[in-house]
């Protein structure tokens, strides 16, 4: 019997030592992400800001090469976001359709975001990792 319980506490000190050096995932995520496409002749530059409070704000912009100052339409969000592993999960409080785009309100962002820590990008969770809209950190 002591030896069981020898072994659990030996146990339970080494799962309770950590080290030092590792940066966690919330940390990581702090910071601007920004993603950029330009398509037919149409730029979408779209940015997530995350805090440390919990709290994100996100917008989209398209214009053309010609105008660059949202002419083709610009929203923002902002709320607040939880993290559980490589997992971001999206509350939207506020909403600004600042400018329509083709007579439509864009698309709100997703609820779910993934994230690839190890090599800092970010993506729509039902588009996975292999997205081809990625966010990355700057």
């Amino acid at each position: 019997m002591k030896k069981i319980l020898f072994v659990m506490i030996c146990c339970l000190c080494l799962y309770g030592c950590g080290n030092e050096n590792d940066i966690k995932n919330d940390e990581l995520l702090v910071g601007e992400w920004t993603y950029t496409k330009e398509e037919l002749g149409e730029i979408e530059y779209s940015t997530y800001v995350f805090d440390e409070k919990g709290n994100f704000y996100h917008s989209k912009c398209f214009f053309t090469n010609n105008d660059a100052n949202c002419s083709r339409g610009e929203a923002e969000w902002s709320g607040t976001y939880s993290v559980n592993g490589n997992r971001l999960s999206l509350k939207i409080k506020n909403e600004n359709q600042i400018t329509k785009r083709l007579n439509f309100n864009i698309i709100d962002p997703p609820t779910s975001i993934i994230v690839d820590f190890n090599n800092m990008y970010l993506c729509d969770e039902s588009k996975g990792l292999d997205c081809d809209d990625k966010y990355e950190k700057n």
